[in-house]
């Protein structure tokens, strides 16, 4: 009967028979621990999260919606909690992100795409690092200008698309004959003349053959 457990009953965000209920199913969900905190309060007022997102989604995942920017995604549907239930722990954190939200509402790219990548990473390993790349400020420059669509990158080599993002860090061949020849330096005078490796080894070996 603490304060933020009377609010929720009178803003109906549980009933004290279903959250019985609940606990009972989950003791060891720590749902009092989530429900009880200010944001999941309002984000259930609002219907935005239902009860039963607190015993359903992964701590580490109920952590970043509480937060400020997992409540600005959940009331702008950035996502919902369907879908981040769904997602690994490091597809959240990047759709959470402020760029990662603006490509999602400025449909750059969807959420079915990030779960299709998410699915492929699991057989193919790293392609996660596609989207990692994608949610940023250069790549973002390039959905503006239209230079990249979400669908051609996910099919890109993981190396190609991290430079054309980044053209400034590529290293091209001819980069690397200027740091190869800079590197050797001039030669000196005489350098690369014929020498007598056992002369120089012994130098009194002439004076020795008299």
């Amino acid at each position: 009967m603490t304060p933020s457990g009377l609010y929720g009953l009178d803003k109906k965000c549980f009933t004290f028979q279903g959250l019985l209920k609940l606990l009972q199913e989950h003791p060891d969900s720590n749902l009092l621990h989530f429900l009880l905190s200010p944001p999941a309060l309002a984000m259930l007022a609002e219907g935005t999260m239902k009860l039963r997102d607190f015993v359903e989604l992964p701590q580490t995942h109920l952590y970043q919606l509480l937060e400020h920017r997992g409540i600005q995604a959940l009331r702008a549907k950035v996502v919902t909690p369907a879908q981040v239930l769904k997602m690994r722990d490091h597809e959240l954190r990047l759709c959470l992100t402020s760029v990662g939200q603006t490509l999602i509402q400025k449909k750059y790219a969807t959420i079915d795409q990030i779960l299709a990548m998410m699915e492929k990473d699991g057989i193919e390993g790293r392609t996660w690092h596609h989207f990692y790349h994608l949610c940023s400020e250069e790549a973002l420059v390039k959905f503006k200008e239209k230079e990249i669509t979400t669908h051609e990158a996910f099919a890109m080599d993981y190396d190609d698309l991290f430079y054309l993002i980044n053209p400034g860090l590529k290293f091209t061949e001819d980069m690397g004959e200027e740091i190869g020849g800079a590197a050797a330096g001039p030669a000196e005078d005489g350098e690369g003349e014929d020498d007598d490796p056992e002369a120089d080894a012994n130098p009194e070996a002439d004076g020795a053959e008299q």
